[in-house]
């Protein structure tokens, strides 16, 4: 009996336990990247810093990614236009790919349009699933 009790309680564990904390795959986020067709309006990928967690949507393991507009410090315009003052502005940075061990630590952002884009890479097919950017705010 104990032994059924056991084996049960491990069964409603792995049942219920979220997703090992593991990190997506560089090679396959190196492919998601080189495949992604990014939604018209959207700015080249490099724009964006790049989270990506792994996720189970609709029964299926995805690699899920939320694209954030790279932002700066820096008046963009005045620093094209020649001030360079160190002081006040640094030239323009390209994106990071940010490799998250938790879905949940993927950026939240409801809004913001073209400036947000969440893509969905399904791993048994290698292809992508979903692109789209945010809505309006």
């Amino acid at each position: 009996m104990l032994r059924k009790t056991c084996v049960t309680a491990l069964m409603m564990l792995a049942i219920t336990t979220p997703a090992q904390a593991a990190k997506p795959d560089l090679a396959m986020v190196e492919a998601l990247e080189q495949s992604v067709k990014l939604p018209a309006g959207a700015k080249p990928l490099d724009a964006y810093d790049r989270y990506y967690a792994l996720e189970t949507v609709v029964g299926r393991r995805m690699i899920e990614g939320v694209y954030q507009e790279t932002s700066y410090d820096d008046d963009l315009a005045r620093y094209q236009r020649g001030d360079r003052d160190p002081g006040k502005y640094r030239p323009p940075r390209k994106g990071r790919r940010h490799l998250l061990a938790k879905a949940s630590s993927l950026p939240d952002i409801a809004d913001g349009e073209c400036s947000v884009i969440h893509v969905y890479w399904d791993i048994a097919t290698a292809r992508i699933a979903h692109v789209e950017c945010n809505g309006r705010g």
